[in-house]
């Protein structure tokens, strides 16, 4: 009678029989997963391509990488940032590119962040605890950033609100962020026609998801030094 497979018996070649399923292996399910990079949100900037890294084996961090003729390819931005946001629970839009300028949601603070050409290290420009960002942009000019910024400060439902966040031109110059407009429970989506005077975006509101219902919106843009109105009219006016 042969002896059951628990006992400590080798066969001919030394190898040690074993229950179904309990067979050791050095393939493990870390070292597989810690192999497998997740690739999104590809952009362009001149000859250079830009797209988002997630990398399990740094804790799931997602890195902003850059690609060129010349310089082939790198990454973007010191180790310690984290190119993600919570926006919408899911996130998306976490970084917008234009002239070699880098505006990013960093996932670890919350806040808004902004990288000059040819810089190395980035500046905070938007931001507090509670204050998350997405679906950025960049106007014509690069000298303003679009973005949905969700506001979790209060305890109750987190207000949705289209912001813009003017880039420091130098380091003198302090970056302003004003409410553009809100009011729906849900924005995403803000882009600007490409003579600026227009500003389109999508919005929806509670029980619906988005594929359920949602609402496409259109602006006028009036740029001014006075800060942030909502105007009247054909389309609403906002003033950036």
């Amino acid at each position: 009678m042969s002896p059951p497979l628990t006992q400590n018996v080798q066969d001919e070649t030394g190898r040690q029989p074993l229950p179904c399923g309990s067979w050791p292996s050095r393939v493990t399910a870390d070292l597989v997963a810690g192999k497998t990079l997740s690739l999104s949100e590809v952009s362009t900037d001149g000859d250079q391509v830009y797209w988002l890294e997630r990398r399990p084996s740094e804790k799931g961090r997602t890195v902003l990488m850059r690609w060129g003729q010349k310089m082939g390819v790198q990454e973007v931005l010191p180790s310690e940032y984290d190119v993600a946001t919570r926006v919408h629970e899911y996130g998306g839009g976490a970084y917008a590119v234009r002239h070699g300028q880098v505006a990013f949601s960093d996932k670890r603070t919350g806040g808004l962040w902004f990288l000059s050409a040819g810089a190395s290290v980035p500046v905070q420009v938007a931001g507090a605890e509670g204050l998350r960002y997405a679906d950025l942009r960049f106007d014509s000019s690069a000298h303003t950033l679009l973005a949905v910024r969700e506001d979790h400060r209060a305890a109750r439902e987190a207000k949705a609100a289209l912001v813009a966040v003017s880039v420091p031109r130098d380091q003198q110059t302090a970056s302003l962020e004003h409410v553009l407009y809100t009011g729906p429970d849900f924005l995403s989506s803000p882009a600007l026609s490409p003579d600026g005077q227009y500003l389109a975006w999508i919005e929806w509101d509670h029980p619906n998801m988005p594929w359920d219902a949602t609402r496409l919106c259109l602006a006028d843009v009036v740029r001014n030094d006075q800060g942030v109105v909502c105007g009247r009219g054909r389309n609403p006016t906002l003033r950036i």
